[in-house]
């Protein structure tokens, strides 16, 4: 299989697994109009278009380290990465992705549900909340980090082994195991 043709599978997968689960639900064109509005300003005011559109520099950076593997030992110049962003993954592209979406709520929810959470959505808290959230979630993480090396470096998380270990009387790692993890 050529490099063209490893790439065009590899972007056919990733695409696949975004939106193929939807092929067996129902067209969005059986949908209530109104309904349809509705549940597009949900997901907008939700935060879920959003939310979309992150895939899209996830999925242009696994092809980019796909390309950049395969070429190598080739200097691929700038223009080339300036049309690959811009043509690969287009916003007429994520539209098509929330199309697909869209007959999920359909099928969850009533109108009135949507109707409903739209208004949630819409007030203050949640507007403060969704814009904090980027934040919020990298400083988790961050702590989430610190809180793993601590433990880790407490020596808790290797008692705790080794007491597992001597109940269940597993002695040590066979020979050629891996190292690390405080196994031995």
């Amino acid at each position: 299989m050529s490099t063209w043709q490893t790439i065009k599978k590899t972007m056919t997968v990733g695409l696949v697994l975004l939106a193929g689960w939807a092929l067996a639900l129902p067209a969005w064109a059986e949908m209530d109009p109104a309904k349809k509005r509705d549940i597009q300003t949900l997901m907008e005011v939700s935060g879920t278009i959003e939310s979309l559109k992150q895939f899209r520099p996830l999925m242009l950076q696994s092809y980019s380290n796909i390309l950049k593997t395969a070429y190598k030992d080739k200097n691929l110049p700038q223009g080339f990465w300036d049309e690959f962003m811009n043509t690969i993954i287009t916003d007429a592209d994520l539209e098509s992705l929330v199309d697909e979406i869209l007959p999920v709520y359909d099928q969850n929810f009533t109108h009135d549900e949507i109707r409903e959470l739209i208004t949630a959505f819409r007030t203050p808290a949640y507007r403060k909340w969704v814009q904090r959230l980027p934040t919020m979630m990298q400083a988790s993480s961050e702590a989430g980090r610190k809180w793993g090396r601590s433990l880790a470096q407490s020596g808790v998380i290797q008692q705790r082994l080794e007491t597992l270990k001597m109940k269940y009387n597993l002695g040590e790692p066979s020979e050629g195991a891996p190292q690390g993890g405080g196994m031995r």
